[in-house]
């Protein structure tokens, strides 16, 4: 996964940041655009070109949370509902409470030996590790919407 345009940029690495964009955006002009939008929001003149900058380290105390909540952009609006929905789905879908009460779980099932019902508590935190690992390796291939969505259907 490329790192974010966003943090190259306000790591005065212009040059990445545009690689970032070029490969990741439909074309050259949205990619151009973004970059502009990014460089606005850092305070980084539209003119400047440099692969490397020094970039203004903002004053502690800014106001980043109450803007992030109160008046965010319509940009920043969907991708904070995002990435909320998709931590509520993740809660939702119950696995966490699987896992943590599993032992319970495993001994109404009828399993009675402490043993078996850590054996078959280990068995699901290395199912489930697994399957984490083989969607961190999809990801590139299939990209994060469908991998989401399919993992959300099962």
């Amino acid at each position: 996964m490329p790192e974010s345009p966003r943090w190259l940029v306000m790591q005065g690495r212009l040059g990445d940041a545009r690689r970032v964009l070029n490969k990741t955006s439909d074309s050259l002009e949205e990619a151009q655009l973004q970059l502009a939008d990014i460089k606005e929001a850092a305070g980084i003149l539209e003119q400047c070109n440099d692969d490397i900058l020094e970039v203004p380290k903002c004053p502690k105390g800014d106001n980043v949370w109450r803007e992030l909540i109160f008046s965010p952009t319509p940009a920043v609006s969907h991708i904070l509902l995002t990435g909320v929905g998709i931590h509520f789905l993740q809660q939702t879908s119950g696995i966490d409470a699987v896992v943590l009460y599993s032992s319970t779980i495993f001994g109404k099932a009828g399993i009675k030996s402490d043993h078996d019902k850590l054996l078959a508590t280990v068995a699901v935190g290395f199912v489930k590790t697994i399957f984490i690992l083989v969607a961190t390796f999809m990801l590139d291939k299939f990209g994060r919407r469908p991998l989401l969505l399919t993992s959300i259907a099962i």
